[in-house]
């Protein structure tokens, strides 16, 4: 498993000086494939220096869009900077777990309850 990341993070990695786009390119493809929602210039640069925004569903498939990535990477990101939680991926989006959710961190009971989820629903496929 990577190092979880924040939206910043993807931001600094995808975007500037020596990256794959300028800001203006992500700017311009970050558009909500569901909604049409384009968050502001303003938003996004926010973003990108890591300041509080008003985070919605729309805004987080705007980023994922404009950057390129999996919508489950951009929850999972925006879960961990805005909320401190951790993504955990199930399916085609993430669980999160907070950071004392079993007082170890958080993870490995999260990880174990998705686990036992995702077996019980393949066996109800398999039915």
């Amino acid at each position: 498993m990577t190092e979880p990341q924040t939206l910043t993070e993807l931001v600094a990695e995808h975007v500037g000086r020596g990256r794959p786009m300028t800001f203006r390119a992500f700017e311009d493809r970050a558009v909500d494939p569901d909604s049409g929602y384009k968050p502001s210039r303003t938003t996004l640069h926010k973003i990108s220096q890591g300041l509080p925004v008003m985070l919605s569903p729309e805004l987080v498939r705007a980023v994922a869009a404009g950057l390129g990535i999996p919508e489950g990477r951009a929850q999972a990101a925006a879960a961990l900077q805005y909320a401190g939680y951790r993504g955990i991926p199930v399916g085609n989006g993430v669980a999160v777990a907070g950071p004392d959710a079993d007082g170890e961190g958080g993870l490995p009971k999260s990880q174990a309850f998705v686990d036992r989820w995702e077996a019980e629903e393949a066996e109800r496929d398999d039915q």
